[in-house]
């Protein structure tokens, strides 16, 4: 990715993402006009209404050996944030839309599939807990929902025994 400035340009040249105590945490190595490792740093959270999950409580630190970028890292260092908080969200819509046909074709495969249709009217996914793992961010989600439940027909008739 690339970031043109008046007579200036940045590119990111690597990134690394990892957990810490805290949260999560980004490496980005800036290479270009300006030479410059940015740590970002943050919790967590989930906005259920919009279903992603995003970095909050959104923060970071610059090191560089070049004194202007210091100067510049302190006196625009909200501005900063504003600007990377769009890209600090990753959009659920898809894994919330296919939960639903999973279970659905988990009961299918029981049992219990040759003798009920289920159909989910309403749905609610949450995320009660995550952690945060060097290779990857994992979420144990709770639902709630409606569901409507047909029975098959000719459930209840008794099969005749042979004579």
């Amino acid at each position: 990715m690339k970031f043109n400035f008046p007579r200036h340009s940045v590119r990111i040249a690597s990134s690394e993402v990892y957990g810490t105590k805290e949260g999560l945490a980004i490496r980005i190595s800036l290479k270009g006009d300006l030479k410059a490792d940015v740590y970002l740093k943050g919790t967590i959270g989930f906005d259920s209404l919009e279903r992603k999950v995003f970095i909050e409580n959104f923060g970071f630190d610059l090191n560089s050996e070049e004194s202007l970028l210091i100067a510049a890292d302190w006196f625009a260092h909200d501005e900063i944030i504003n600007r990377l908080k769009p890209y600090m969200s990753i959009p659920l819509h898809d894994l919330f839309d296919v939960i639903p046909n999973l279970i659905t074709k988990g009961i299918e495969k029981g049992k219990l599939g040759k003798k009920v249709d289920i159909h989910f009217s309403d749905f609610y996914l949450n995320i009660y807990q995550y952690l945060i793992t060097t290779e990857s961010i994992q979420i144990i989600a709770t639902v709630k929902g409606r569901a409507d439940v047909e029975l098959q027909k000719g459930l209840f008739v008794k099969k005749k025994k042979p004579v």
